[in-house]
């Protein structure tokens, strides 16, 4: 008898482990696939060359050609361009990265100024990107630069967004509020931010939206894709 009872408490205990090992695999299927769900993970095998990039910046900075609206704002740019703690990205299309809209994907373009509100996705013809980011100051700015095909003239544009305030980075959420021309703020979200260091990714996206006087969040659309240069 007592062998049989030995045996019984054996059997028990065996099978407590397995039903015990069998929950501990569901618990850690389901902390895997929550994970998966509520992470983004961006990747880009494009690679950029930096000096013609940063010639291209140059060539603009040094010509004068920015100063086509506020110099408050050019100024401001080139000043965190030219901060050696500042991280660049960037973006361009048509190109290895799609086509225009694959750059720029948005259906409001009132953030680009009163003088460009006739924008539509087929008058834009060539767009580069360039985000900047101080992890030191935490000031951010935007440059967008843009070939626009106008009847039957060509006419390039840019546009310089800047930060008078630091960003921050709330619940994973990187935000930049970032001014226009008019002098008013428009907000540049981000989830691509690594948790530990609270700093951005090296391919980030970056979504933009207005918030009203009555606290409303307006979606303008996105940068899909901005790649850090090394």
């Amino acid at each position: 008898m007592r062998i049989v009872k030995y045996l019984k408490f054996f059997y028990k205990h065996i099978l407590y482990k397995i039903i015990g090992l069998k929950f501990s695999c569901f618990i850690l299927l389901l902390m895997t696939l929550n994970l998966g769900c509520s992470n983004q993970w961006r990747h880009s095998n494009i690679e950029f060359d930096t000096n013609e990039v940063l010639d291209f910046l140059e060539t603009i900075e040094t010509s004068g050609s920015g100063g086509q609206q506020s110099t408050s704002l050019s100024s401001q740019f080139f000043a965190l361009k030219n901060d050696p703690n500042a991280r660049i990205y960037y973006a361009e299309g048509p190109g290895e990265m799609g086509t225009v809209q694959n750059v720029f994907s948005f259906f409001n373009y009132d953030f680009m100024g009163e003088d460009m509100q006739y924008l539509t996705p087929e008058t834009l013809q060539m767009i580069k990107v360039v985000f900047l980011h101080s992890i030191e100051s935490g000031l951010s700015a935007l440059m967008v630069y843009a070939q626009i095909q106008d009847g039957g003239n060509q006419n390039t544009i840019i546009k310089y967004f800047s930060s008078s305030n630091p960003t921050t980075i709330e619940n994973g959420r990187f935000t930049a509020e970032l001014q226009n021309e008019t002098g008013y703020s428009f907000y540049f979200h981000s989830y691509d931010v690594y948790k530990k260091t609270n700093n951005l990714k090296e391919v980030i996206q970056l979504r933009l939206t207005e918030v009203t006087p009555e606290g409303d969040e307006i979606y303008y659309g996105k940068f899909p894709t901005l790649i850090e240069l090394f």
